[in-house]
């Protein structure tokens, strides 16, 4: 027998819950395939657009499936700068230990410790590289 995969679904999650019983399922791949199929009717029509698009197409439960296996995707925030868009990923800030407990043994990597607490802020971080479009954006230089 095989394993169910399913998620609760935070209170800000939107998209990928389409039969609207508050949890990410195999259900909401087949409404979404029916919607396909047969043109089925049964949810709200925005309800089958899981990834916003415009389209229900196979990208919609690709977006499930990934949801299902890796969880909620991060929250991101688009900014443009003289005329250049990127995007940011948010990352939550926490509490963890760092450092090597082995660090007064004299072995490799016997600078880093003691262990230590480290709390580290909530901050944001460039989806992607930034570009030399982005740069000369940035830094107001034209190209």
């Amino acid at each position: 027998m095989g394993a169910i995969l399913m998620l609760s679904m935070p209170m800000l999650a939107k998209g990928w819950d389409v039969t609207g019983d508050g949890q990410v399922t195999a259900a909401d791949i087949t409404a979404v395939y029916n919607k396909m199929l047969i043109n089925d009717t049964t949810y709200p029509e925005t309800a089958y657009d899981v990834n916003g698009d415009g389209n229900v197409t196979a990208a919609d439960i690709t977006a499930i499936y990934d949801v299902m296996l890796n969880g909620f995707p991060f929250e991101t925030t688009e900014y443009t700068v003289n005329g250049v868009t990127f995007v940011m990923v948010n990352v939550d800030g926490g509490t963890f230990m760092m450092g090597n407990p082995d660090y007064q043994s004299g072995e490799d990597y016997y600078n880093e410790g003691p262990v230590h607490q480290v709390t580290v802020s909530s901050f944001s971080i460039g989806q992607t590289e930034v570009t030399q479009e982005l740069w000369y954006a940035v830094m107001a230089i034209p190209c």
